[in-house]
């Protein structure tokens, strides 16, 4: 039995006793995401997605996200703000994200006058708890900056989500999030472009993976592997309908370095891809996605968009959660 297919069952198993302890609350309504998207982050009347590019484009960041800010729609409170990193794996950067970079970025929030960062994951990696990948990766020592709390969530904790729906979606009927994602002012998706042996490309949109209940993603990756183009694009409308139950209004993309090969870790046979040094800024999840599907064609040959990622950025936007056609998006290139 795959670990998955174990770690559902047991879920599953679980879960009869975590229905019970729910029904001692009020229930709760399903938040819809029947209504439009919003990206607050436009330049005209076309989403703006910005690169940094150079030896360390880190070093622009800041002024990069000033750009941004300046440029929102309408003003986004600063009490509390939830970055979602990748931490699908025990192993560093570019499979996990870089504790440095989310450090940069916490100060960065912080000098904006954000009071509350909420630092949270919920991954499921071979049966490992979600407490010792923060650990080993070096998240925890988050917490000794002001106002930040790092809280990942145990994947299989019914009461640690709630129910979010959307009468569109063609996969699933209800996706159970992370709640301390939902109750933050803004969300931050920090991702990196990695090639994945089930998904076969991971970035914005397959990083809200990590921020649903597991039953959620293992029933996909289970359903995927009983073969047919149906079960794959079973797995492939989840990923984007997790996107849109997550709903981040900012996408950080790491990609001074790409997994290329396989993934999404190294364990998987992914090799590493150093040298790309460009970090992307988007609150189009869709076109950071296209963008970064353009620079792991440059440097891994053996990557096809049309394969996976075609079928996934179309039933992103048919759901309205961006734009994956670049002619139709704002790029601005910062060197550094």
């Amino acid at each position: 039995m795959k670990r998955r297919e174990f770690l559902f069952k047991t879920t599953l198993g679980s879960f009869g006793i975590s229905a019970g302890i729910l029904s001692l609350f009020p229930l709760e309504r399903p938040i819809s995401r029947s209504g439009p998207y919003g990206n607050p982050f436009y330049c005209g009347k076309k989403p703006l997605l910005l690169i940094l590019r150079g030896k360390k484009p880190e070093r622009i960041l800041a002024e990069a996200f000033q750009f941004m800010l300046d440029r929102a729609a309408k003003p986004i409170p600063r009490q509390t703000w939830y970055i979602k990193p990748n931490a699908t794996a025990n192993e560093p950067y570019p499979v996990t994200s870089d504790v440095d970079l989310l450090r940069r970025i916490i100060g960065i929030f912080q000098m904006a006058g954000v009071r509350h960062v909420i630092v949270g994951d919920n991954p499921s990696y071979r049966g490992m708890m979600v407490q010792r990948i923060f650990f080993e990766r070096g998240y925890f020592s988050l917490k000794g900056m002001p106002g930040v709390q790092v809280l990942p969530r145990n994947p299989t904790s019914a009461c640690s989500y709630r129910k979010v729906s959307n009468s569109r979606w063609l996969a699933q009927n209800t996706i159970m999030v992370n709640r301390d994602l939902l109750n933050a002012d803004l969300v931050v998706n920090t991702a990196m472009p990695k090639r994945h042996h089930e998904s076969d490309f991971t970035c914005g949109l397959k990083n809200n993976f990590g921020a649903v209940y597991d039953p959620v993603r293992t029933q996909a990756h289970i359903r995927m592997r009983s073969g047919g183009v149906e079960a794959v694009r079973f797995f492939d409308r989840t990923v984007v309908e997790c996107a849109d139950a997550a709903r981040p209004q900012l996408t950080i993309i790491d990609a001074r370095s790409l997994l290329i090969k396989s993934g999404p870790g190294l364990y998987a046979g992914g090799e590493i891809k150093n040298g790309v040094n460009e970090i992307v800024i988007s609150g189009d999840m869709l076109a950071a996605d296209a963008y970064c599907s353009q620079l792991m064609q440059k440097h891994d040959p053996t990557f096809e968009p049309s394969r996976r990622l075609t079928f996934q950025l179309t039933y992103g936007r048919e759901l309205g959660l961006g734009e994956p056609d670049l002619s139709r998006v704002e790029m601005l290139v910062w060197t550094v």
